[in-house]
Formats: C-alpha cells, structure tokens, sequence
C-alpha cells in the first residue's frame, strides 16, 4: 500500500511539473504571413540538395531557424516550434525546449540536416517562438508566429523572358569552386540590398537547371528581415558532381508595408578550380 502511495504522489508531482512548463505546444501552428517584427528578428534557411540514390536524382533538406530577440533586456528564449509542409499535404513538426541554465537572446539550429521529406517539395513552413524579456523591470511573456509559403519554379518558366541578367535592388553573387582530391563542388551564397527600407523581409528562392532541364531547390531564404543587413553565406553548400550545373534561377519577393514586389534572376553557374 505504501509503495503506490508513493508512485501515486511521483505521479502527481510529474504532471504538475509538465503544466508548468513554459511554451509546450503540440498542436499544428496557425500562423499568418509577418511582414516585420520589431521585437524578435528571425529567419529560416530552407536549403535544397541532389543526391544519387539507387540510380536516380532524389532531393535531401536541410532547414535552420535564427532568431534573435530585440526588445528590452534580460531576455531569454523558452520554446520553439517549427512545421514544415510537403507536396504530399502531410505536416512535420520539430520543437525545442530551453533548459533555464541554457536560455540566451540569440539562437541558431540546424535542427533538421540534409534528410528526405515525405513527399518531394517542402511547401510551406510555420514558426513559433515563446520567450520573456524585461520591460522597465517588469517580467514580460511574448509570442510569436510566422507563416512561409515556399517560392516555385515551373518548366514552363524556364524560357521566360521575365528573368534577367541583372537586378535593381539586389546583387547576387554566387561563389562555386571544385578542389583538388575533392569529387564535390563548393557553393556560397551572398545578396546585397540596395536602397530598401529596413522594416521589411525578403523571400527568397533559388534552383540549379540542368543542360537537360531538370529543376533542382537549391538555397531557400525566408522572412529574412532587411535590419540584418546583407546575407552573406556562412559555411560551403557541398553538392556531388552528380548533375550538370547550368544556370541558377532565382525569385525574391520583397514585402514591405502592405505591398509586394517580386524580382527574377538567372545567372550562368561556373564552376571554378582550387
């Protein structure tokens, strides 16, 4: 009898423990599309890449959340969530659960590196972040969310004329090298902006065409807030030297206010030596 008194009185304090905790959230996130947020500055790399698999071409993801929280001071993240989408219409979800020694104002994952979906496309992609920060002393609980549409690229574009050569509010450089011993190309990734206001987000979406057409998703930048500054790749994308690498086309839809403006880009991928 004692013995499951016990049990009974750890099991009470185990559930009492979970409801307390901050941010725990295991339903679907219903999120509308943010233009700019002046509290929390937060983005998400969806990057695309080929891969040989038993004879054929298949598509590995891999997708980083950063966040940064502005607003007021000791501040600190609790929870976070992250849905993605497929062509198939099925939802994944990943969530991360900051211990109280662990907190901090700025934060990076790779939270789900080069892996396959259900499906082929990722579509759409959600965020939810739970943090606190102090506002003139005062404890202040926060959430927010965001909504992403993934950007696309139909065959029947590919011939459009709408795709230029140059651009008016962006310079896009691709740096791509194959060194020697090494049977993988390199790729880098910077944009500059020119004359664009500060408190809006870029969408941005690229692919790699094949001599023979076929359309790779190659790096995916979403509700990327222009108060960063310029994006400038981090780490080497590596990609096998499975295909032929002709172009990279790329989508950018600049939000700002109300408004949307979408620009298109095409630039030849040259692949030089080490």
């Amino acid at each position: 009898m004692k013995k499951w008194l016990i049990l009974l009185l750890f099991g009470l304090l185990f559930i009492s423990g979970c409801s307390r905790m901050k941010g725990l959230q295991y339903e679907k996130i219903l999120a509308e599309h943010e233009i700019y947020n002046q509290d929390l500055n937060s983005y998400l790399l969806v990057n695309g890449k080929p891969v040989l698999e038993k004879e054929s071409i298949k598509i590995k993801y891999a997708i980083t959340v950063y966040a940064n929280i502005i607003v007021g001071t000791g501040r600190y993240f609790n929870y976070y969530q992250v849905d993605w989408t497929t062509d198939t219409g099925r939802i994944d979800q990943y969530y991360h659960i900051f211990n109280e020694d662990a907190r901090k104002r700025s934060y990076a994952q790779n939270f789900f590196p080069y892996n396959y979906v259900y499906g082929s496309l990722i579509t759409k992609i959600d965020v939810l972040f739970d943090y606190e920060y102090l506002q003139q002393e005062e404890s202040v609980e926060a959430k927010i969310m965001y909504s992403e549409d993934l950007l696309t690229l139909n065959a029947s574009e590919l011939d459009s004329s709408k795709f230029a050569s140059t651009l008016e509010n962006y310079q896009i450089e691709l740096i791509a090298i194959k060194r020697k011993m090494e049977d993988f190309n390199r790729f880098k990734l910077n944009i500059g902006f020119l004359n664009l206001d500060q408190e809006s987000h870029i969408d941005f979406q690229s692919w790699i065409v094949t001599n023979d057409d076929k359309i790779y998703p190659f790096y995916g930048i979403y509700h990327y807030q222009l108060s960063n500054g310029d994006y400038i790749s981090v780490g080497d994308e590596m990609i096998d030297n499975i295909i032929d690498f002709k172009e990279m086309f790329c989508k950018i839809k600049y939000y700002h206010n109300s408004d949307a403006y979408e620009e298109y880009y095409k630039m030849n991928i040259v692949i030089g030596e080490e």
